[in-house]
């Protein structure tokens, strides 16, 4: 099983999955769109088509939307919107908005009641 992330900064998620996608501050707007142009079949960052790419291999993928999402789409959900339909069509995808802190702390109860540990 092979687990990858997108981070903005390194992370204890980071630190265990392979590979990561790591961007910077300036990389951060328009990643959904580079994305969807490689899903489309047209250019795009080769960063964006080694992620377009293990994900075609991949069985299921979630995504999980923090503030750094949310802030970098600027309000506009529909292209965002469009690249998850369009990379549903080849696997099961998920998104789980962790944008609040209720949002944290459910998902860290549910984490440490199923391997006793916190955001690990």
């Amino acid at each position: 099983m092979k687990m990858s992330c997108v981070e903005v900064r390194d992370t204890e998620l980071s630190s265990i999955c392979k590979p990561v996608f790591k961007l910077t501050t300036w990389r951060r707007q328009g990643i959904h769109t580079r994305i969807l142009s490689v899903i489309e079949g047209g250019e795009g960052s080769e960063e964006a088509r080694a992620f377009v790419e293990l994900i075609k291999e991949s069985e299921f993928c979630v995504i999980f939307g923090g503030r750094g999402l949310i802030y970098s789409l600027n309000g506009d959900f529909d292209l965002f919107n469009k690249m998850v339909a369009m990379l549903s069509q080849r696997i099961k995808v998920a998104v789980i908005p962790m944008i609040d802190e209720f949002n944290m702390l459910g998902f860290n109860k549910s984490l440490h009641g199923e391997t006793g540990h916190i955001n690990k």
